[in-house]
């Protein structure tokens, strides 16, 4: 999860730890337009708001400003494989 430029958080089997990363903000608006043409849809000022899903069967949520108060906002929610649930 991205929720801004200077949190970056991670989470493992349940557990959510911060990141000891930071962007800045032309880096996460970067990853939020290739996210959104990597899966063909449009995210800006207009359309704040964008849900999607990647090839791998993981699900991206994007919020931008103004609609996000510390700048834009990543979640990637992946799935375990049956493999590595064991």
């Amino acid at each position: 999860m991205v929720n801004g430029p200077r949190e970056i958080f991670i989470e493992q089997k349940g557990k959510l730890e911060r990141a000891p990363v930071t962007f800045t903000e032309e880096g996460v608006r970067a990853a939020v337009m290739n996210v959104a043409q990597f899966v063909g849809k449009r995210v800006n000022e207009e359309n704040p708001y964008m849900d999607a899903r990647l090839p791998d069967g993981s699900r991206v949520a994007i919020v931008l400003p103004p609609c996000s108060r510390k700048g834009a906002c990543i979640s990637i929610r992946s799935f375990q494989r049956e493999d590595d649930a064991r």
